[in-house]
């Protein structure tokens, strides 16, 4: 599922990258509008490394977390739920700077904030997608069936799981979207 969604990441990068002509995310912004494909696979892509339910990268979250807390390894547990819920953030983060508000400078900005800026060629377009789609079937195919685990997972695990992704994301909103909470300090 890993690779999946980030190969779906880099290559999501790489599209707005081209269209744009800078890799400064603080040159972009509103290329939600200017690109809106790019912005639903990237978002997908986004939605799995988080590990939001139905989303490839949910399951293997939950897996390694549940594993490593059945093993007794209390330190490295708390580690790995930081580290989620930090990886939630930065990568929406990532989406809110990137893809929402109004542009920023750079290319973007120089073009009128989007009238050269759009989504990539087919060529581009078709292996975005292909990965979307997969990083989502194989959320929804663990959902449905999902594989023997060799241990009893405890029962906080999977809320936990999601809150962490959740509150990731929230923060990231407060800060990047909503600017209730300053950046800078």
């Amino acid at each position: 599922t890993h690779g999946v969604f980030k190969a779906l990441l880099f290559l999501g990068s790489g599209a707005v990258i081209h269209a744009v002509g800078t890799n400064d995310i603080f040159a972009m912004g509103g290329l939600k509008r200017a690109m809106p494909q790019t912005f639903i696979v990237f978002l997908v892509g986004t939605l799995s490394l988080a590990g939001i339910p139905f989303f490839g990268g949910f399951f293997s979250k939950e897996e390694i977390l549940a594993g490593v807390w059945v093993g007794g390894l209390k330190i490295p547990f708390v580690m790995l739920a930081i580290a989620a819920f930090l990886t939630a953030f930065y990568m929406f983060r990532v989406v809110f700077i990137t893809f929402f508000g109004a542009a920023r400078g750079g290319e973007h900005a120089r073009h009128g904030g989007g009238a050269h800026v759009h989504d990539g060629p087919a060529t581009m377009a078709i292996p975005l997608w292909i990965l979307a789609l997969l990083a989502m079937a194989l959320g929804i195919g663990f959902a449905v069936k999902h594989p023997e685990a060799e241990f009893v997972a405890p029962g906080f695990v999977t809320p936990l799981a999601i809150a962490l992704a959740l509150a990731g994301i929230l923060l990231a909103w407060l800060t990047y979207e909503r600017r209730a909470i300053d950046a800078d300090r």
